[in-house]
């Protein structure tokens, strides 16, 4: 494609052509979503800036297209197979392109970009003219390759999700209770989050170069937390990268980057390790049942049911002024003297819920000041109980 500029002298006119090459590329339908599914989570509508709601398309060699996103504390990457015809760089509007795509019939999509804010987009008998901005307004992001941390991608998923569910949903500000507190040694990644009324407490195998007397520390951000859940759980390994403020994550074809919460983690040490009073091992099935059916009956005023632990047997009671009371009885391994606790039932199912043994333990520390949960050794879920009157 050319364009051209007129130059007058000595009253004569002169026309010079120069040729300007302009993205051209084709991909398929099922590549694209597969990477616009992804990347449009880092992506809000609700931007002051404008770019921040358009996503960045640039070509990589002969069969690869890099669709990346950011709104400026998460940025994302994907690299999608693709035919280049012609390389370039341009932006589309996130929300446009995906709701195209996920519309468009499964046969080639062709990309051609018609001048410096428009690109056409046709497949089969469908065609759309998209305007872009330039992608000068989009914000550089830099993934920095250092030595990088490698473990399981199964086991950060699994990891990340018994984590997540004790993060304060208070969003009125970002605090360190916001996020997931990590710890890397030269063998292991410990997790830990907490909202003040549960804790769950994870470690996992990492192959790090981190000297054994040495660590490294930060916050993870909610919103990260949960993006890398629904992304991870393959077989392959992911590498991650820690910096003094940002953290990068390289998984395959999907790379994220994100910048770490900046507060202080609260001490949780003196919570986990306080002395066990009571132990007790049950089936974690039955436990879940018994809670569920429990969580009919009670007071919505309240949310509380009591838990009455005697010798071989559990009892949970709940009620309710206006509906009437349930009870509910399990077997259980203890030999120790009987006592009575109350919990919010929803916490115990949350924690029960990202475990996968058949039998649990259900522990209780001096004067009954918490309750932990545990399948192994390698978590553990800590819940405050409730005053029973």
């Amino acid at each position: 494609m050319s364009d051209f500029f007129v130059k007058s002298r000595y009253n004569r006119i002169y026309i010079h052509f120069r040729k300007v090459n302009f993205m051209y590329f084709e991909c398929t339908p099922k590549d694209l979503l597969f990477a616009l599914n992804i990347v449009s989570h880092t992506v809000s509508e609700h931007y002051t800036i404008p770019i921040l709601s358009y996503m960045l398309l640039e070509t990589e060699g002969k069969d690869h297209l890099i669709i990346s996103a950011t709104d400026l504390k998460i940025s994302v990457k994907v690299r999608v197979k693709a035919q280049i015809q012609m390389s370039g760089q341009t932006t589309l509007p996130a929300k446009i392109l995906t709701q195209i795509t996920k519309e468009l019939p499964n046969e080639p999509i062709f990309f051609k970009q018609k001048s410096t804010d428009l690109l056409q987009i046709d497949c089969a008998s469908s065609s759309f003219n998209v305007s872009t901005l330039p992608k000068d307004e989009f914000p550089p992001i830099v993934f920095w390759e250092e030595h990088a941390i490698s473990v399981c991608q199964q086991d950060l998923k699994k990891a990340l999700q018994q984590t997540v569910i004790s993060i304060s949903t208070d969003n009125s500000r970002q605090t360190s209770m916001s996020g997931v507190f990590f710890e890397c040694t030269h063998d292991s990644i410990l997790f830990v989050a907490t909202d003040g009324k549960r804790l769950s407490h994870v470690t996992i195998p990492a192959k790090t170069g981190i000297p054994e007397d040495s660590k490294k520390t930060g916050i993870l951000p909610g919103k990260i937390s949960q993006e890398l859940c629904k992304n991870l759980g393959k077989d392959d390994f992911v590498d991650i990268i820690v910096g003094n403020k940002e953290i990068i994550f390289h998984m395959g074809e999907v790379s994220y980057m994100c910048q770490l919460i900046d507060e202080r983690f609260p001490n949780f040490l003196g919570v986990i390790q306080k002395p066990i009073k009571n132990s007790i091992k049950l089936n974690r099935q039955a436990f879940v049942g018994a809670l569920r059916r429990s969580s009919v009956m009670v007071d919505d005023k309240i949310n509380r049911i009591k838990i009455d632990i005697i010798k071989g047997k559990m009892v949970i009671t709940s009620g309710n002024d206006n509906f009437g009371a349930s009870e509910e009885f399990i077997e259980i391994d203890y030999d120790g003297e009987s006592l009575a606790i109350g919990f919010a039932p929803v916490y115990l199912l949350e924690g029960l819920k990202v475990m996968t043994s058949e039998e649990i333990t259900f522990d209780l520390t001096e004067r009954e000041e918490s309750a932990i949960l545990r399948e192994s050794d390698d978590f553990l879920y800590l819940v405050m109980p409730m005053i029973l009157t």
